[in-house]
């Protein structure tokens, strides 16, 4: 089965944060949020109205833990699809130099070698090119292999100009584009794990702050003035 054109477009993961019910739009946001809301938790009037709830600073510690570990994922993450974006624009790089002189020598090819049926069946140069990254570099590997291990094959090249060091240059561009495959692939694999153990990690900050949150506007309903140093909105 050929492989189809890599994803140029992957997405770093959902705009909305996992906690729905949040005032947080995005991921960052929310991140930022639940920082403001469990660092000032210390706060000298806000700690014992947590704690008379059962917040202690034992407890808040796990939220902290929490939030270090879903911030540092969710850095990972931004990371990875960086550097798979990077690697897929370089394949496509690759693929548009390698494809260019392919095409050239193929025209060449098709010109040199119009009488001989035999060779055009031989160096994959009848007929239209395949549109899938695997199919057209397949057909282009053949295409040089078996010019340049056949002398007759280079020098019906080379009476156009296209000479034996010329076709070695193109086969390694060829070259090139496998190991960009290869390495958008990891690159995407690793992105798309990053995205998994991101999401892992915010659930498991949800399941603790959506309780921390609730709380935190009960304990401090009556001053709204300490929400805001959480960075809180009063709920009616």
């Amino acid at each position: 089965m050929e492989n189809q054109t890599p994803n140029t477009n992957p997405t770093p993961g959902p705009d909305q944060d996992p906690n729905s019910g949040s005032d947080y739009k995005t991921i960052d946001a929310y991140l930022l949020g639940l920082s403001i809301a469990i660092n000032n938790s210390s706060h000298a009037e806000i700690a014992p109205a947590l704690l008379a709830f059962g917040y202690s600073p034992t407890e808040m510690a796990v939220g902290t833990d929490l939030l270090t570990h879903a911030v540092d994922k969710h850095q990972t993450q931004v990371r990875e699809y960086g550097d798979q974006y990077r690697a897929t624009d370089d394949l496509h790089l690759k693929i548009a130099l390698a494809k260019d002189i392919y095409l050239k020598h193929l025209g060449v090819a098709r010109v040199a070698f119009k009488k001989e049926r035999g060779i055009l069946a031989e160096i994959n140069a009848s007929g239209s090119r395949k549109q899938t990254i695997s199919g057209w570099l397949s057909q282009a590997k053949t295409f040089y292999k078996n010019i340049l291990e056949r002398t007759e094959l280079k020098a019906g090249m080379a009476k156009f100009g296209q000479t034996e060091a010329i076709l070695n240059l193109a086969y390694d561009k060829l070259k090139l584009v496998d190991t960009a495959i290869s390495k958008q692939q990891k690159e995407t694999g690793e992105a798309q794990t990053a995205t998994r153990n991101r999401d892992k990690a915010l659930d498991e900050l949800a399941l603790w702050s959506d309780d921390y949150i609730d709380i935190a506007r009960i304990a401090l309903k009556d001053n709204p003035h300490l929400l805001e140093i959480l960075g809180l909105k009063q709920v009616a």
